[in-house]
């Protein structure tokens, strides 16, 4: 009887042991303190946002760096569409050449935009739209109209979403 109480005693302890072994290893996860760092991080999620943010199991987050500066040499003369739809999203050291001269611009943060006198940027609704997962909408004709075939929306999504390419019709 008392060799079963020390073998039992004994699997107890190697079990204590192995279960010690295992919280260490599978407990706290190392500190994050960066996007990069976070992306890499077991148990972390990557919100779909633009600029990209990644929240740790802990509940951190941390957003990607984005270059917010551009210079000179790297500002896009104005498009047509642009010109057409009166507006673009731009801070003001991103005035682009060939901008009307009597257009104004308007700080709003990361919705900041030069925009023709009388109208504004398309801010309104700049909250509802989500970006879209693919880099291709599908706006060929038939079925029932999308919301994301809306000029308003894919000029939201040409502006604020990184990995989107466009509708095609």
């Amino acid at each position: 009887m008392m060799k079963k109480q020390k073998l039992l005693i004994l699997i107890l302890i190697l079990l204590a042991v192995v279960y010690g072994v295992w919280r260490l290893q599978s407990g706290s996860s190392p500190a994050v303190s960066s996007y990069e760092e976070c992306v890499k991080s077991k148990g972390s999620t990557l919100l779909t946002s633009y600029p990209a943010t990644c929240v740790t199991e802990g509940g951190q987050s941390f957003s990607e760096s984005v270059k917010e500066t551009i210079t000179p040499e790297e500002t896009p003369e104005i498009t047509q569409k642009e010109l057409n739809t009166g507006w673009y999203y731009g801070s003001k050291s991103q005035y682009k050449p060939g901008t009307p001269e009597q257009w104004v611009y308007e700080e709003n943060g990361r919705s900041s935009c030069w925009h023709a006198p009388g109208s504004s940027c398309f801010i309104e609704n700049d909250n509802t739209y989500v970006c879209p997962t693919v880099e291709w909408i599908d706006c060929m004709p038939g079925g029932a109209a999308k919301k994301e075939c809306s000029t308003d929306y894919l000029t939201w999504a040409n502006a604020n979403c990184p990995d989107f390419k466009g509708a095609a019709y």
